[in-house]
């Protein structure tokens, strides 16, 4: 064979290589797409290059297919929202502290479902596999956690005249509901899911429990006795907006 002809087939094998290789990383590129949904687009656009997205989407998907994610019992998921229900009538009077119990309670079921819950960032990583609206109103949750903190000395976000704890319970009472929103999705059976999952418009419904009148999150209500903690949920939804502020002790 002449050197002409070996020359020919050397190119033709390092195209035919260089085209498998172009169709593996096509292939790979579709299936983690498809796996991840809008997870996909949201990392690519944080990390800010392909391959390390890719890189990093994969190390994730592997981690998932190596956990055992196990459903809520019936008796046990009553049990989380009567705790559940606890928070949002201690809301009312320590928002605070029922915001801070409510994402305490998150882990653990979190933890009991399966899921690792030491670094934050890879729960909702893995999260997001099984459903990124879930994972999205998660992040949500918890970036809230520092805006409710560094709100507390400004009153900008509360509008011309709200003060700094107007402004600061506005901004976990958003928390709280992102917090619920998560608190949903992880007890409720798996065939009673939304296939797009929990909302993540966190101002489109108060807490159940919330009331027109200003009780954004169930529990005792200025004047009368306790409102009823298992609402039902055809209750109609309530904007956050309209929600007033924390209630005054009388």
């Amino acid at each position: 064979m002449s050197l002409l002809a070996w020359a020919i087939l050397v190119v033709l094998l390092l195209g035919a290589v260089f085209a498998a290789a172009v169709l593996v990383d096509r292939s790979r590129s579709a299936r983690l797409r498809n796996r991840f949904g809008p997870e996909y687009e949201r990392t690519l656009h944080e990390v800010g290059d392909r391959r390390s997205t890719e890189r990093h989407l994969a190390g994730i998907a592997r981690r998932r297919d190596s956990l055992d994610i196990q459903p809520l019992g019936a008796p046990r998921r009553a049990a989380l929202k009567t705790s559940w229900n606890t928070l949002q009538a201690l809301f009312v009077d320590e928002p605070v502290t029922a915001t801070t119990r409510a994402d305490d309670l998150i882990t653990a079921v979190l933890r009991e479902r399966g899921y690792p819950t030491a670094d934050r960032a890879e729960t909702a990583d893995l999260l997001a596999l099984d459903d990124p609206a879930l994972s999205a109103a998660l992040r949500t949750a918890r970036r809230g956690e520092a805006g409710a903190a560094d709100t507390g000395g400004a009153g900008g976000a509360g509008g011309a005249g709200a003060g700094p704890n107007e402004t600061s319970t506005d901004a976990m009472r958003l928390r709280f509901l992102a917090l619920r929103a998560v608190f949903d999705g992880l007890v409720a059976p798996a065939d009673e899911r939304s296939a797009d999952g929990p909302s993540t418009d966190m101002g489109s419904r108060a807490p159940a429990g919330a009331s027109s009148t200003g009780n954004p999150a169930g529990g005792a209500v200025a004047g009368g006795s306790p409102a009823d903690t298992n609402p039902s949920d055809d209750s109609p939804p309530v904007r956050v907006a309209a929600l007033p502020g924390r209630r005054q002790r009388s």
